[in-house]
């Protein structure tokens, strides 16, 4: 079973970090994606010579070169959480993002948390059988 999957708009992947990640992260992130209204819309910004693009109404507002990039943009909904004292993983949501999903989406979301959390089960089981989840 497979904890890295995609249904529809919502996928489950290992978290990504803006610095280095934590050692031995088994954590896993839930994010929903959406169509990204940056994408194929470079010439509507002001660009300073640093590369950044600016809002023409608002020249304060500074948004990086990356936002341009792909056509999708994701956002993190909830996330399986390792708890190292003991062999478990917590399901934290990050604020009330899972209520706010599209109905679809609040579907493919239970989906997706179920098919992890199995996922996650098996992998907790096996570490306490092997005993490798004390080292």
């Amino acid at each position: 079973m497979n904890k890295y999957i995609r249904v529809g708009n919502i996928e489950s992947r290992k978290p990504t970090y803006l610095f280095d990640p934590p050692p031995d992260n088994n954590d896993v992130d839930i994010v929903v994606w959406s169509p990204n209204p940056y994408y194929g819309h470079e010439d509507e910004y002001d660009w300073d010579d640093n590369g950044c693009a600016h809002m023409k109404n608002y020249p304060n507002v500074t948004i990086h070169p990356g936002c341009f990039k792909n056509p999708e943009q994701c956002m993190s909904v909830a996330g399986f959480k390792y708890d190292l004292k003991e062999p478990c993983y917590k399901l934290q949501h990050v604020c009330f993002r899972p209520f706010e999903l599209s109905e679809q989406d609040y579907k493919d979301y239970l989906y997706v948390t179920r098919q992890v959390y199995k996922s996650l089960k098996e992998e907790i089981k096996k570490s306490i059988d092997d005993g490798s989840w004390m080292e």
